[in-house]
């Protein structure tokens, strides 16, 4: 057929199946066959350059899906100054084809090296199941470059797209995670493929039917496997868990009124939200990012409008303003004997929808020069520390991930190591966002890939968007997000409790 020994439909075939694993719901499993088209491109490409590009148009389906909530923001650059929300749109497209583009040529140097194996053998099937991986995490070198800002700390992250990403969405493979991280599990797909690809070539029908019926009973199984059930039976601190009270908010802004966002979270948290956490005698009380809510009251005040005198930790999170202009997010606890800083924001060019150096770039070319004032002074943020303090709060020793740094490679164990931590708490904005449901479906993969990677229950707090619990396993234990509406909820989490 035409089709099959055309090597750029090959490639877009191949990254629509991996699009559609991303995307759809459910569709996981598509991502054990998504490759295959990509393998079969490799053996119609007549040069390397032709690998290059075959690849490259992978990647663009790949990537150019994975950012595709880009174009849920509003015009960012409004916020930071720059009134004309058309140049904003503009940059937002601007921004998701420079990330898509750059990014997809990872795609392309990989078609290139797999071009040169011999997929026949063992040793070169293996090399492309380790090169692929491998290459997504080069991805995230080059997000990296396109996000850096001087005097801003812009640490790896993984880059939306991730071939493995749809499969934690499966309990049971979510838990390979646990034992090497995402590269493991991207690894483990893309071997399901080779082997799979391997089969199909088999010229042998009878032999190739009896290879392709093992590795499906295989995947299936694993599948379905109760892994969770395993790990627990293996656990030899189960029997130690012990409950963590903890009151999550799913703060929604009216959009009429003249009532801004902060005004909507301030009349919640000191009406509803604070009250009835602490009516319940919740352990923690988690605020969404940048509430900056509670530390300019003193405890005396606190207890005023809440009616009682409370043990419960407030977590809470607001920008700090130095006498040196730098501008950061920290988070802080409050408690009955005053409050302390946990840690500062890492992560300040989330996604690269900012590419702060680039925007500036552009703004300097079209001669805007109040508008880059305006910009550089709202975008002065100063390197935010790695870690700092954790809570503490009956049974619960909690460290602090931001938002979207759930998606650093293994942020959970790194706090976990240096702090001693039995729980992860994640207070978060998506504020300056449309609802998407893909950035939502997103953060909370990320979240189980945390969760499941460090060991820990995680709860989060958001604003725009849903507040969950889930255990160390990944295993949702609630969510709450109805748009437009303001919702609570208090969650009883458990962790093994720590000295």
């Amino acid at each position: 057929m035409m089709f099959t020994k055309n090597p750029y439909l090959l490639a877009l075939l191949g990254g629509a199946l991996f699009a559609l694993a991303y995307r759809v719901p459910g569709a996981w499993f598509v991502s054990f066959v998504a490759l295959i088209p990509l393998l079969m491109a490799s053996r119609e490409v007549r040069s390397a350059r032709e690998a290059f590009f075959a690849g490259t148009l992978a990647g663009i389906a790949i990537m150019g899906t994975g950012c595709s909530w880009f174009f849920a923001a509003y015009p960012l650059p409004t916020v930071f100054g720059v009134t004309n929300s058309l140049f904003g749109l503009t940059f937002i497209i601007f921004s998701w084809t420079l990330v898509t583009l750059s990014t997809a040529v990872c795609v392309g140097f990989w078609m290139m090296l797999v071009r040169l194996l011999r997929l026949e053998y063992v040793l070169d099937g293996l090399a492309v199941a380790v090169l692929w991986p491998a290459f997504e995490y080069l991805r995230m070198f080059t997000f990296n470059a396109l996000t850096f800002a001087q005097g801003i700390h812009n640490p790896l992250f993984f880059t939306a797209g991730f071939s493995a990403v749809p499969l934690i969405d499966n309990e049971s493979w979510r838990q390979v995670v646990a034992y090497g991280g995402l590269p493991m599990l991207a690894f483990l797909l893309a071997l399901a493929n080779v082997l799979i690809y391997g089969a199909l070539r088999t010229k042998q029908q009878r032999l190739s039917s009896f290879q392709l019926a093992g590795i499906c009973a295989v995947l299936i199984i694993v599948s379905v496997l109760p892994t969770v059930a395993l790990r627990q039976m293996m656990d030899p601190n189960r029997s130690k868990e012990a409950p963590v009270t903890v009151a999550l908010l799913s703060s929604w802004a009216p959009d009429t009124g003249g009532r801004t966002l902060q005004d909507d979270a301030l009349t919640i948290t000191n009406g509803q939200f604070v009250r009835h956490a602490v009516t319940e005698h919740a352990d923690i009380v988690l605020m969404p990012e940048d509430s900056h809510l509670l530390t300019p009251f003193s405890l005396d005040t606190l207890g005023s409008f809440t009616g009682t005198t409370t043990n419960s930790v407030f977590i809470d999170s607001g920008l700090i303003k130095t006498s040196g202009g730098l501008r950061f997010v920290r988070a802080y606890a409050d408690t009955i004997t005053g409050d302390y800083g946990l840690r500062d924001k890492l992560v300040l060019t989330p996604q690269g929808e900012y590419l702060p150096f680039f925007f500036k770039l552009l703004l300097q070319t079209l001669g805007a020069t109040k508008e880059e004032e305006r910009f550089t002074t709202n975008r002065n943020y100063g390197n935010g520390i790695g870690h700092g303090s954790i809570a503490t709060a009956g049974n619960a020793r909690a460290s602090v991930l931001f938002c979207l740094e759930v998606m650093m490679p293994r942020l959970g164990v790194s706090v976990k190591k240096e702090q001693g931590a039995n729980i992860l708490l994640v207070p978060a904005s998506h504020g300056w966002f449309q609802p998407s449901v893909s950035l939502e479906h997103d953060i909370i993969r990320f979240s189980q890939l945390q969760a499941v990677e460090s060991g820990l229950p995680l709860a989060s707090s958001v604003i725009h968007g849903p507040a969950f619990a889930m255990d160390k396993y990944g295993r949702l234990i609630t969510s709450i997000n109805t748009p437009g509406v303001t919702t609570e909820t208090l969650v009883t989490v458990p962790v093994i409790p720590t000295k």
